[in-house]
């Protein structure tokens, strides 16, 4: 079994928490490569309302994980585990290292579908031959509407991933794969661009969360989850398995006995 990399990307805020996770990984000695205070090199700006236009409009909300990943596969490094400030590793996470080496990934689902969580505007790249296919044979004064319903059909069978933390093995054709479409997506397209929340949903108790808000699809769209979003359709083209948390992932309050990894508060 080899022992891999934790890679994390923290400012502002979420330093505190990321400044955790290093101390708790230092406890099972278990190397980790981190930005603080800084992206990736080359990663676009951030913006975590997912609004970027006028002087923002080139952000890319959440790239910056896919530049941490493929940096650190540029450095040689073959087993990765993307970690967000917020986890927080409960013990030895060598279970795991196996299980990324052998199956070349370790993603897991959170029980939504992606269409709830996928923009209007994320749809042709994220289903760029699909809108081709579909472009190709259909034509006349509904059929812009008739190709959004098929790839709403499409997106609505595929689940959705939490991308807090996930494994990849880049030596593995699946976790290579999926490295190189992440990075692709995040580095030459919108697909990441969406607000978090969709003002045509019916979320009266979010209005707090206003300035993260616009008009993004149907009433059945949530919201966009950006590096997530794609992560989903990505996971779904390669036949991935996606784990059943909360065994080795949970969020705070989820966990039994054999969680390696948690999302809390900090």
């Amino acid at each position: 079994m080899s022992k891999g990399i934790v890679v994390s990307v923290a400012t502002d805020s979420w330093v505190k928490g990321q400044n955790r996770l290093k101390q708790a990984l230092s406890y099972i000695d278990q190397p980790c490569l981190c930005w603080t205070q800084s992206l990736p090199k080359d990663s676009p700006p951030h913006r975590s309302d997912g609004l970027c236009a006028g002087a923002e409009a080139n952000c890319v909300p959440y790239a910056f994980k896919a530049y941490a990943m493929k940096e650190a596969a540029d450095r040689g490094h073959k087993l990765l585990l993307w970690a967000d400030a917020s986890i927080l590793p409960l013990q030895s996470m060598d279970s795991l290292w196996t299980r990324i080496e052998r199956d070349g990934y370790w993603i897991c689902k959170n029980g939504y579908s992606n269409d709830q969580w996928t923009a209007d505007s994320a749809y042709p790249n994220l289903f760029p031959q699909e809108f081709r296919d579909f472009s190709n044979t259909l034509s006349g004064p509904g059929a812009a509407y008739e190709i959004q319903d098929r790839l709403y059909a499409i997106n609505e069978d595929i689940s959705h991933v939490v991308a807090t933390t996930f494994g990849l093995n880049i030596d593995h054709p699946k976790g290579r794969e999926f490295l190189d479409e992440y990075f692709r997506l995040a580095s030459q397209t919108r697909a990441f661009c969406g607000p978090w929340w969709n003002s045509n949903a019916p979320n009266p108790g979010r209005v707090k969360y206003q300035r993260q808000t616009a008009r993004c699809g149907p009433p059945t769209t949530l919201g966009h989850r950006h590096d997530q979003t794609a992560a989903s359709v990505i996971a779904w083209r390669l036949g991935m398995i996606l784990d059943e948390p909360p065994k080795v992932f949970a969020y705070d309050g989820g966990q039994t006995k054999e969680t390696t990894l948690v999302a809390r508060a900090f």
